[in-house]
């Protein structure tokens, strides 16, 4: 039986959309390149400035959020 992948919508906080799915592996990826930035242990949102795309280590993921950006330099984000 094949394992069942849960996908996780990530939102825009300025607009409230579903900027995207992304599935476990890559909540992970970003989870991982912006742990400094979690004030507490179940953070779900996170500030994203196109220079830090660098830190995530998925490129999908990558072009999603810089689909997402558009011609902002920043914008907030959550998952859920």
């Amino acid at each position: 039986m094949e394992k069942q992948h849960k996908l996780i919508c990530l939102y825009d906080l300025e607009t409230g959309d579903c900027i995207g799915e992304i599935n476990e592996e890559q909540l992970q990826a970003l989870i991982e390149a912006f742990e400094f930035e979690e004030e507490h242990f179940e953070a779900r949102d996170y500030y994203v400035h196109r220079a830090t795309l660098t830190l995530i280590k998925d490129d999908q993921l990558v072009a999603l959020l810089e689909k997402a950006l558009g011609e902002r330099e920043e914008m907030d984000i959550r998952w859920e």
